[in-house]
């Protein structure tokens, strides 16, 4: 559960920032943005 929240909320600030929709977030930038968070992926 909290793995999936924190992604929603780093897609959220990438759909943000990117002024596009959450399913137009690039997953690859999603992922990295994870991974440099220590995110389990």
């Amino acid at each position: 559960c909290m793995a999936m929240g924190q992604a929603a909320g780093i897609a959220a600030v990438i759909a943000s920032s990117e002024h596009v929709s959450p399913r137009e977030v690039n997953l690859s930038a999603l992922q990295d943005q994870l991974r440099l968070v220590g995110a389990v992926i």
